[in-house]
Formats: C-alpha cells, structure tokens, sequence
C-alpha cells in the first residue's frame, strides 16, 4: 500500500513556488499544497497554479485566513473571487471554516463541486474535547467531501481525541484529514495515514510550514511502521 503524501509550499515568490514544487516532485511527493495565500502579489496565482499543475502533480490551492493562521486579510468577496479564478485550475481547493461562513464563498464551494474541495478547520489549544472536534468535523462535512481538522492541544490527550475522529465518524475512511501541529505531535501526521487519511501533510527539509511537518520520506517510513506496529 503507498501511502499518499502532500508537500506544502509557502512562499512569498511565484518563481520561488513552482521551483520548490519542482523539488516536492522529485522527492516523489503525490501532491503539492500552494500556499498562495503567502504571495506578495495574488494576481500571479493563477499563474503559479497553471505552472504547478503542468508539471503534471496533483496540485491543492489553499487560501488561508489570517484567522485561522494564514496570511489572506481580505474579505470574503475577495476570497470568493480568487477561489473562483483558481477554483477551476487546481485539483483539490482548501478553504477554511472562516471563509465557509460567508455566503460569497459557500457559492463558490457549490459551483466547484463537493468532491474538489477540502472544508477545513484549524483549532485552538481549547478545542480538544471529543464531543467538540466531532461537531467541526460534522459541520465541515456539510460543505466537501474531505474535511481536514487541525488541532493544536497542549496535551497528548487533546492529539489522541483529534485521532479518535478517524474510528468515531462512519465517513472518515478516505474523507477525513486529521492531526496535531508541534514537533511533539509530529506522530499523529504518519499516524492518520494508517487510521485512514486519503494523504496527509510534509515539507521539503528545511522549509516546513507548520510545526511537525516531516520530509516525504519520513513521512511515509513513519506510516509503514506504525502500519506494521498494529498489525
């Protein structure tokens, strides 16, 4: 079984994103994550998606506000403007459960189709009871077909409930994308891959986005052996 791993790219630079995508491929990551919500100039997405894409990678745009860790401060017109030019370029469109409670961008959602986008929700240390991330989970589902859920607990049971969404929810299996930030969490990215994510997230060496983001490599060696672990 391959497990499926996506790179994350963050950069201010169009040139910058398509050489590091570059790398990611060679480094035979399944899909690149564009970060284009870190370009100085947002009017070279598009751009930078169609190069991307052509390199013939799977490719996710991603549109993070700066409400939920990004660095997209416009508002939701403006969000549902650069989704629905980028919208049809990529493969897979993240838009985050800020930008979904706004009916400019729940339109845009609706015309890309369910199945091309991910819903997803980056929590705060406070959000950790089980009861709690099955209702965000539950609630982004209403909008995609894959729903990511990213927590950041300050405890190891706060990242073992985040894990105990993939056996808790009957659609998770090959929908739900779940796991913790922080170098002490790193176990849970490897660890939703065997639980059921269709692909979680890495970094090229030295360039991680998020904090327990390991190489494609490692990634995949980490699944194989918790894999093997629980039999």
């Amino acid at each position: 079984m391959r497990f499926r791993v996506c790179v994350s790219i963050a950069s201010g630079s169009h040139r910058k994103m398509v050489e590091l995508a570059k790398r990611a491929q060679q480094e035979d990551a399944d899909l690149v994550e564009l970060r284009i919500d870190w370009l100085r100039r947002l009017d070279q997405a598009e751009y930078t998606v169609k190069e991307v894409r052509s390199l013939g990678i799977e490719t996710i745009t991603t549109l993070r506000s700066s409400a939920e860790g990004g660095k997209f401060r416009g508002g939701p017109e403006e969000a549902a403007s650069v989704l629905r030019r980028l919208g049809a370029k990529s493969d897979l469109v993240d838009v985050d459960s800020d930008a979904l409670s706004h009916e400019q961008v729940r339109e845009v959602i609706a015309e890309l189709g369910r199945s091309r986008v991910i819903a997803s929700s980056h929590l705060g240390p406070d959000v950790v009871e089980k009861s709690r991330l099955t209702s965000v989970a539950e609630g982004l589902r209403e909008h995609a077909e894959y729903v990511k859920v990213v927590t950041r607990p300050s405890s190891l049971d706060g990242a073992l409930a985040t894990l105990s969404l993939y056996r808790s929810l009957r659609w998770a299996k090959g929908n739900l994308i779940a796991f913790s930030v922080g170098r002490e969490y790193a176990f849970t990215r490897p660890m939703s891959l065997v639980l059921g994510a269709p692909f979680t997230y890495a970094a090229l060496k030295g360039k991680e986005v998020a904090p327990g983001q390991m190489t494609v490599e490692e990634t995949r060696s980490s699944a194989r052996s918790l894999a093997e672990l629980l039999g």
